[in-house]
């Protein structure tokens, strides 16, 4: 009798007819693209949503880290440098909840 396994995961084009109806978190979407091992793809699509949706810090938190699970240092320094800027600039957008320029001054 020959045994035949199920995939883990649907095939690629299922998984990415899915991403186009945005029904999801994009953070379970990125993921699928992990599993698949497109890092490229899962770096651009969070920051499309991180342009959609700015205030979500969970988005540029998964990003830094996909950007370090890469390798790829520079633009782990750029992405956090952004982060630190735009935390500094008052817009409220720090991935950490809190700015860094108030860390010393107690108020925060």
């Amino acid at each position: 009798m020959m045994i035949t396994h199920r995939p883990l995961l649907p095939p690629m084009k299922m998984t990415m007819r899915r991403y186009k109806g945005g029904s999801q978190d994009p953070l379970e979407d990125v993921e699928v693209y992990v599993a698949y091992g497109r890092y490229p793809q899962a770096v651009d699509f969070l920051r499309n949503e991180i342009n959609k949706s700015p205030e979500r810090a969970d988005l540029k938190v998964r990003l830094l880290e996909l950007l370090k699970e890469m390798g790829d240092d520079a633009a782990f320094q750029q992405q956090a440098h952004l982060c630190r800027h735009r935390c500094r600039c008052g817009c409220g957008h720090c991935p950490f909840g809190r700015c860094d320029s108030d860390a010393g001054s107690g108020s925060g």
